[in-house]
């Protein structure tokens, strides 16, 4: 039912109430005057002994009836338009008043829930960017592997040190939302510091199998690009995350660059949080000293912890995280060559890089690294 047909009954009801009210009121005092002028009339109704009392009483209730019905219809209908319309405003007013309570309240809530967990009040702006980069993000990576194989290299003609780094990425991603969702695979790395070695900076496979997904990329079927002095996946297919935990899409990527022996090292940014990751670093020739750091984060300590598959005397580094990263953050790989052997070790030959046996400088270390999104 409409408005307008509302508002029409309800006028109707009103006219017909007060029509009643006016036809008893015309009644009463027509039976006020015949009690009051026929004396025959008063004594059909065997009240000879109050005819004055009753014709009073019915004059009076007819006068009062018919007064009643006349404020009725002018005065009581335009009171009746301006309550309404003061109730209205007063309505307004406190739906206006209780929203900016609510809101104010919404905010202390917050502020006082940062306080009583940390002891501190963090500012607005703060909060809602905590909201953007950490509450919001749709995808997390989990079952992560980063594998490094580091193999030291000779060039002859400068007599100079490089490592040859193969690196293998594995992981889930997974879709923490309700709907499908879908990403761009991402990587990139460092061209090869001597072009004798451009070669040897190359993606190796790409893949990504899941439930919507089916990707096997390997060798020159890789789209790359180069921009100044970096290698990056091109990859045009978009990957298609189905929602929920158990729809998982696994990713791969395998890729080989070059770096400076001394002070070389290998960098990762992560852009979606990641809950666990196992990082191994293989070295065949036992030649390199390996470490490893999560950046921003302070100590490695915190972040890292070395497993009982670590072989550090035999080249095996291994580690896994002790809690989880957030996006943006970084996983850092570097080396230096191990120190040169005691004099007598029968083996120190065989284990000195070319550097080392003729006593050159070490050769510059990278400068710093490119983000390497995946």
């Amino acid at each position: 039912m409409n408005q307008k047909k509302r508002d029409w009954l309800t006028t109707a009801k009103y006219f017909l109430i007060y029509l009643g009210i006016v036809l008893l009121s015309l009644l009463a005092l027509t039976s006020g005057f015949l009690l009051d002028h026929f004396k025959p009339f008063a004594t059909l109704l065997n009240l000879p002994t109050c005819n004055d009392l009753l014709a009073h009483l019915f004059n009076e209730a007819g006068i009062a009836g018919l007064i009643a019905a006349g404020l009725g219809i002018t005065i009581e209908r335009l009171s009746a338009k301006e309550f309404i319309k003061l109730a209205d405003e007063q309505r307004a007013a406190l739906i206006d008043q209780s929203q900016t309570m609510a809101a104010q309240e919404r905010r202390a809530i917050k502020q006082d829930v940062f306080f009583n967990c940390f002891g501190i009040h963090l500012p607005e702006e703060i909060r809602n960017e905590i909201k953007t980069q950490i509450l919001t993000e749709a995808l997390l990576r989990r079952n992560m592997s980063m594998v490094y194989t580091l193999k030291p290299y000779v060039d002859v003609q400068s007599h100079s040190d490089y490592v040859i780094v193969e690196c293998e990425l594995r992981y889930d991603i997974v879709n923490l939302t309700n709907e499908r969702k879908e990403m761009t695979l991402s990587y990139s790395f460092r061209k090869s510091p001597i072009p004798a070695l451009a070669g040897q900076a190359k993606f190796l496979a790409v893949e990504a199998h899941g439930p919507s997904t089916e990707l096997d990329l390997s060798g020159d079927q890789i789209p790359t690009r180069s921009r100044q002095d970096l290698i990056s996946l091109d990859c045009p297919h978009r990957v298609v995350i189905e929602p929920g935990v158990d729809n998982a899409t696994e990713i791969r990527i395998h890729s080989q660059n070059v770096k400076h022996c001394f002070g070389g090292y290998s960098y990762f940014t992560f852009d979606y949080h990641t809950c666990d990751l196992e990082l191994s670093v293989v070295v065949p020739s036992n030649t390199l000293d390996v470490y490893a750091g999560v950046s921003p984060g302070g100590s490695p300590g915190i972040w890292l912890k070395k497993t009982h598959r670590d072989r550090s005397k035999d080249g095996i580094y291994n580690w896994e995280l002790k809690r989880p990263l957030l996006a943006f953050q970084g996983v850092s790989v570097g080396w230096d060559p191990k120190p040169l052997p005691t004099i007598g070790d029968p083996s120190a030959d065989s284990k000195l890089t070319s550097a080392q046996k003729h006593k050159t400088e070490a050769a510059p270390a990278d400068g710093d690294p490119a983000p390497q999104p995946n």
